[in-house]
């Protein structure tokens, strides 16, 4: 290789690495994440039956349970199946499509609670046992359910007046999970107004780039090579 052409690449190097730094320069001054948690959202199928007493029949077969769990931070692959409630951020909601019932570490409206999940290789919820009571489903209370482990899938949930009951129930056919937030491949959005002084040095870097010549030669605006002037 000439002298002249190794002079060519060296400067197409340079050029490049500059505007490489000059872009990271203002993508990161203005990025800031787009998320600031976990929440994995399950849907699941309409129960297969639904019964109550003539005055009180809050469930029917076109409902179905909904749940939502939220952390910091996303769930970690082939985490073993266990409880998740004491994550950072925890925060557990349970909707069987007539009442919404939720819990975390800040509240005290329910008695009793189950929060217990596994996931896949990629992260994915793949087992789970989700469950809040509110008093007794005997007798004035609200018991919902989500399970889904082995030789167990059930949605189910019972509520009580005191005075009159209400059931509803799918069996063996579990429903489905999704995700969003920090489980999901980074979002970045930028913030015009500090990516702005940036923005002007990347310039001036870019505007020094072109304005280099190799000691040797000068180009054209069509990248014709000349010999310089003497």
């Amino acid at each position: 290789m000439t002298n002249l052409n190794v002079c060519r690449s060296l400067h197409a190097v340079v050029r490049r690495a500059r505007l490489s730094l000059a872009v990271a320069a203002i993508v990161g001054a203005g990025a800031t994440p787009a998320f600031a948690t976990a929440v994995y959202s399950y849907t699941g199928n309409v129960y297969t039956s639904a019964s109550g007493a003539p005055s009180f029949t809050p469930f029917t077969t076109s409902m179905f349970m909904s749940a939502t769990l939220t952390f910091d931070s996303a769930l970690s692959a082939n985490l073993a199946f266990g409880d998740v409630s004491g994550l950072a951020g925890f925060a557990l909601e349970l909707d069987d499509g007539s009442f919404l019932q939720s819990r975390n570490h800040d509240d005290s409206n329910v008695d009793s609670f189950v929060a217990e999940v596994a996931t896949d290789a990629m992260g994915k919820i793949s087992q789970w046992h989700l469950r809040i009571d509110i008093g007794s489903v005997f007798a004035g209370g609200h018991v919902l359910v989500t399970k889904n482990i082995p030789g167990d899938a059930t949605d189910a949930v019972g509520a009580n007046t005191g005075t009159a009951a209400a059931t509803a129930l799918n069996n063996n056919i579990p429903g489905t999970w999704t995700c969003s937030g920090m489980c999901e491949a980074a979002v970045i959005t930028v913030d015009a107004a500090a990516a702005l002084p940036v923005f002007a040095v990347a310039v001036g870097l870019l505007g020094v780039a072109g304005a280099r010549r190799c000691p040797n030669e000068s180009c054209s605006s069509r990248g014709a090579v000349r010999p310089r002037r003497r």
